[in-house]
């Protein structure tokens, strides 16, 4: 709570933001950004209706959608696939991990065994 403390308030005539770099924009510039805005939605309306009828209906038609879905569950298929090649991959080499791990426990209990044997028979 002491950050909360170390706050200017009201000192200052800028709004204060989260992220310090961030100006307030004037009037004047809020106004022209809707200006230029509303130009070019009104030109690309203009261009749309520019365009041949049939032209947007064959863009449009059912066979383009069908083949966009089609692409959407390809991609999803793949990503599947590619998701179950992982898991087997990672699989594989935890597997090869827990091989060597225990192949290595194994040599060295032996080599214990034998060293403690033989350290026996010595004495």
């Amino acid at each position: 709570m002491m950050g909360a403390n170390n706050l200017k308030r009201g000192t200052s005539s800028k709004r204060s933001y989260i992220f310090k770099g961030k100006a307030t924009k004037s009037k004047s510039r809020q106004f022209w950004e809707a200006i230029a805005m509303l130009i070019i939605g009104c030109n690309l309306l203009g261009f749309l209706n520019t365009l041949p009828r049939n032209f947007i209906i064959s863009r449009l038609s059912k066979s383009t959608l069908l083949q966009l879905s089609s692409a959407f569950i390809n991609i999803a298929n793949s990503l599947a696939s590619i998701g179950s090649a992982l898991v087997v991959i990672l699989l594989l080499i935890v597997s090869l991990f827990l091989i060597i791990g225990g192949i290595l426990r194994l040599v060295i209990l032996i080599s214990r065994k034998r060293s403690t044997g033989l350290n026996k028979n010595h004495n």
